[in-house]
């Protein structure tokens, strides 16, 4: 954003948008990764509010900027100052985020490939819902105050100010969301979501004046807030915890979690330690698991 404050000519906004998105997409990744590998829903959804504050926040302070008869330059050298002042708290909260040490023999294998995660079942629906929402939100954020102008006549100054009202609804909603994961899970967070969206739109669509058309773009706001961060996993985190407790217990079952795939590999010393594994989750963590058919990891026979 620093590099766009000093940039006179388009060719440097292209160069400049280079390591913009670079370091936006490396910190979007990489802070969802480990939020997801250490963290509940909850906290991504209030993760993410963060990034909702900032993103309504942003429109008003490059307004207070330009009302304040300065230019656009001006905006961006001041949310970068900001930027910079976040960045620098980032790398002196480092020591803070301490990397629970595994076992060398719990540790999952190598990182999958592209082409095998792709493979795993059900990614290619998710990769294709998300790229819907992405779609959904980008179109609400982008062209929120040119629906309001041309469908309804709003002034273009009203209307920018009003498109704001989206980002504000996702981080209401996402704010919100993070408790309701407390009672609800995260298949019926979505479905929640999704209802919201439609009745949002609905309202938006239908001739019903411009408080409503405002009211059902906070309403689309909202809900987004559940449809992009549940995460879906609580029955293989009770199981991988019920498995852990009966590891403790018996040393001849390990237990291996292999995050990439979602599966928990189990070592045991025949069928009839998993048959009793099975009864064992059902009566004492009222887990109904069932497991694929065991296969050998070596076999020791006397030399010849």
């Amino acid at each position: 954003l620093l590099g766009f404050s000093f940039s006179n000519r388009y060719w440097m906004l292209l160069i400049w948008a280079v390591p913009y998105g670079l370091g936006a997409g490396s910190v979007d990744a990489s802070i969802n990764n480990y939020v997801a590998l250490h963290y509940a829903s909850r906290h991504m959804s209030w993760l993410h509010c963060m990034w909702g504050i900032g993103a309504s926040a942003g429109p008003h302070i490059m307004s207070w900027v330009l009302s304040g008869g300065r230019s656009w330059s001006a905006g961006y050298q001041t949310v970068a100052v900001i930027q910079i002042v976040l960045t620098a708290l980032l790398f002196l909260s480092l020591p803070l985020w301490k990397i629970k040490q595994i076992p060398q023999e719990k540790r999952a294998g190598k990182a999958l490939s592209l082409r095998k995660i792709v493979a795993i079942p059900g990614a290619k629906a998710v990769m294709s819902a998300f790229f819907c929402y992405c779609a959904l939100e980008q179109t609400a954020g982008l062209w929120a105050s040119t629906y309001l102008v041309r469908h309804l006549g709003l002034a273009e100054e009203t209307a920018a100010s009003l498109a704001s009202l989206f980002y504000i609804g996702i981080t209401g909603g996402r704010f919100v969301s993070g408790f309701l994961t407390f009672k609800l899970n995260d298949t019926n967070m979505i479905r929640l979501g999704e209802a919201i969206i439609i009745s949002g739109i609905a309202i938006m669509v239908l001739p019903f004046g411009e408080m409503a058309a405002m009211a059902g773009l906070v309403l689309v706001g909202i809900g987004c807030a559940p449809n992009c961060f549940a995460k879906g996993d609580e029955d293989m985190t009770a199981l991988r915890a019920a498995c852990n407790v009966l590891s403790d217990e018996d040393p001849l079952l390990k237990t291996t979690y292999i995050r990439a795939l979602n599966e928990l590999h189990l070592q045991v010393m025949g069928t009839i330690q998993l048959e009793i594994l099975e009864e064992t989750l059902k009566t004492r963590f009222a887990l109904n698991a069932s497991f694929t058919k065991p296969a050998v990891i070596y076999r020791e026979t006397l030399a010849q």
